[in-house]
């Protein structure tokens, strides 16, 4: 993976629980887990823009090739300069060469 093509700036947010007053499970104010550079891709090779043209755009799985950081869970959401993405899989079978893959799907569609 080249730094130059890691040009979007994400923060990886993680979301704790916490219990409103009849004791139910809320979730918390989100916290800065990292900031760091990822490149953004999208399943199938379509970018954002062609899959929102095509109305698919709530179900697109985007995917997040960022440099290895351990502790990433599919319970965190990837933050883009105030677009949500909730984080359904983490892919770290190219930890051997640093990569570290978020599978992807974006909130509030």
């Amino acid at each position: 993976m080249r730094a130059g093509e890691l040009i979007r700036y994400i923060t990886i947010e993680s979301l704790p629980l916490t219990q409103d007053t009849r004791g139910e499970p809320t979730p918390g104010v989100p916290t800065t887990f990292a900031t760091l550079w990822a490149k953004q891709e999208t399943f199938g090779g379509a970018s954002e823009q062609q899959l929102a043209d095509q109305g698919q755009f709530a179900t697109a799985v985007v995917i997040w090739l960022l440099r290895y950081i351990p502790g990433v869970l599919p319970k965190m959401r990837v933050n883009e300069s105030g677009v949500i993405y909730e984080i359904i899989g983490v892919d770290e079978s190219k930890l051997r060469i640093g990569e570290l893959r978020l599978h992807t799907t974006r909130l509030g569609i």
